[in-house]
């Protein structure tokens, strides 16, 4: 216990990476109940996500499956864990569902999904309940005003986020902070950025690197990034100024720092006010609130676009339309993908900037399901692998890679493409669970307009005319959701519809 108080220190310090080693010699096993959450929480600071999921395994999962009623500590740190490896929809799903049962959650749990989301609204309500209750130490309460700040300057208030951050700052000096000290940095050069103040955004920008680089490889380039959008800025055309972007948008895509690619192109197409450039990189980002934050008012909003083509030309043999995952020839067959490949496809034609995350995967293609740390994994390899070879049937040209527990596309440059895709510019993260929360709730609509209160499985299964597997899903999700009570008669199980 008071080892793990040392460990902690030591990350406010920015001595992470002793910590990591040292977190990589415990055996987990022998840890107390009261531990486990700690370590879990020490693993998710320092890296180690997977050592902090399988820590957690075996006290929230039941061979039932997940456990809703464990204590609340372990939840948290396991949607904290989620988080790292891209799974904030289904974080969310699980805060909600605490919420439900128990009336607590984790307001500052609930604010990093928003975040990861893009939905700075509800991200700004949670950091804001969450420092109103005053239940944190000093270090806690710094971080959070630093992320409101971030917020703040997402919604356009940088001034009201500045004002945060000089705080932020202070404290970070007095208590030798350095890593929120350099994210204090970054923020107020971004800050004064958007203010067109350019002196004192690159000074703090300098400021952040040299505190962040050596830990955060998207600090490298970092300051050479918004030195040349800078001079962009004062001359969006000049011959000199979008040479010297270009070749920083390469080294950065060199480096493989695709979160700097998106910011590149959007603030190029905001500075020269190219309407088409923009909409081409809202349309390759998959957040909604994103989008809405910039979407030009004068062009029509994604979902009255139509087919929006990213990959393939004009001459390629087949058509895949992401909005119903038909794949159609010239003499108009039409093949359907398979719900899970579908899904999978979709999701990985969303955001060109960035792989998809291990948890980000998982919940597109089993939205509503929990991420197993021991079976999850296999279950997106095996899915993956069912892609590849779908895709080897009608396009040798695309390529599916699984590195670093991404998942990414990319095509062959020296062959010519069969399949021309088209997505579907409605498309956002989280569409596939909101469809499979449509389809829950017609079902259980169906049920409910039957002429009993009480149903077997069997009756059920006839009612609603799915398969089995399927029943068992909807059954176990309206006991989950409280729309149904499962009660036992001897060997039998009768499922009772509550009031709506």
């Amino acid at each position: 216990m008071r080892k793990f108080e040392i460990y902690d220190q030591q990350i406010r310090k920015g001595n992470s990476i002793e910590v990591k080693k040292e977190l990589q010699t415990v055996d987990y096993h022998r840890l107390k109940k009261h531990e486990i959450h700690q370590f879990a929480n020490l693993c998710r600071r320092t890296g180690l996500i997977d050592l902090g999921l399988l820590s957690l395994r075996k006290h929230i999962f039941l061979k039932s499956g997940f456990n809703i009623d464990a204590k609340f500590e372990l939840i948290n740190a396991y949607c904290q864990l989620l988080l790292k490896i891209g799974a904030a929809d289904l974080t969310i799903k699980i805060m909600n569902d605490v919420k439900l049962r128990s009336r607590h959650y984790d307001p500052l749990t609930m604010a990093y999904s928003s975040m990861a989301l893009w939905r700075m609204d509800d991200a700004q309500f949670y950091l804001k309940e969450q420092l109103s209750q005053g239940s944190m130490d000093l270090y806690q309460t710094t971080l959070t005003q630093l992320n409101l700040a971030g917020v703040l300057r997402f919604l356009g208030k940088s001034k009201d986020s500045l004002k945060i951050l000089f705080e932020v700052r202070e404290t970070c000096i007095k208590n030798d902070w350095n890593l929120l000290k350099g994210n204090a940095n970054e923020l107020m050069g971004l800050n004064y950025f958007d203010l067109d103040v350019p002196e004192k955004s690159i000074s703090h920008l300098k400021a952040a690197e040299k505190l962040l680089s050596s830990s955060n490889s998207r600090y490298i380039n970092y300051v050479n990034i918004w030195e040349s959008l800078l001079k962009l800025r004062k001359a969006p055309f000049d011959s000199e100024a979008l040479e010297t972007i270009g070749r920083v948008r390469k080294k950065a895509h060199e480096l493989k720092l695709q979160h700097n690619l998106r910011t590149i192109d959007l603030q190029v197409a905001l500075i020269q006010k190219n309407n088409k450039s923009l909409i081409e990189v809202l349309i390759n980002s998959p957040y909604k609130d994103f989008r809405s934050r910039y979407w030009p008012k004068e062009f029509d909003q994604p979902d009255e676009l139509g087919p929006f083509k990213v990959f393939g030309s004009n001459e390629a043999k087949f058509n895949l339309f992401l909005k119903n995952g038909l794949l159609s020839d010239p003499l108009e067959n039409k093949y359907t993908l398979s719900p899970t490949l579908f899904r999978l496809t979709r999701s990985l034609f969303c955001d060109s900037y960035r792989p998809l995350q291990l948890g980000q995967v998982f919940c597109e293609i089993y939205p509503g399901e929990y991420f197993n740390p021991e079976v999850s994994p296999r279950r997106i390899y095996v899915a993956v692998q069912r892609l590849r070879t779908w895709w080897q049937n009608y396009d040798e040209t695309m390529l599916l890679q699984f590195q670093r527990k991404t998942l990414s596309l990319s095509r062959a440059q020296s062959k010519t493409s069969n399949v021309a895709v088209l997505v579907d510019p409605d498309y956002t993260i989280g569409s596939n669970a909101r469809g499979l929360d449509l389809i829950y709730q017609r079902r259980l609509d169906q049920l409910r307009s039957g002429e009993k209160n009480e149903w077997s499985f069997m009756e059920v299964s006839q009612r609603l005319n799915v398969s089995k597997r399927s029943i068992k899903y909807f059954l176990k999700k309206s006991i989950e959701s409280n729309d149904i009570e499962k009660i036992k008669m001897g060997r039998r199980s009768i499922y009772k519809l509550k009031a709506s």
